[in-house]
């Protein structure tokens, strides 16, 4: 029990997610690539779990991005 309440003290204390951060950086980048190369401007998103899914799309409209279709 008190790993846990360790584990859960730990998960607490995260303020940032590395990977949510990764992705904004990824969009970015690629949407500039698209501008340049007058591509669709489109990404698709693969995750398994229904929390990242979660997760992420409130990332995304927290991010000002605009989620046209979601698909679980």
């Amino acid at each position: 029990i008190e790993h846990l309440k360790k584990c859960v003290e730990v998960a607490n204390g995260i303020s940032q997610n590395a990977k949510g951060e990764a992705l904004l950086l990824a969009l970015e980048t690629g949407f500039k690539e698209t501008v340049r190369t007058h591509a669709n401007h489109k990404a698709i998103i693969f995750t398994e779990s229904r929390v990242t899914q979660n997760y992420l799309k409130e990332l995304l409209i927290n991010n000002e991005y605009k989620l046209t279709t979601l698909k679980f």
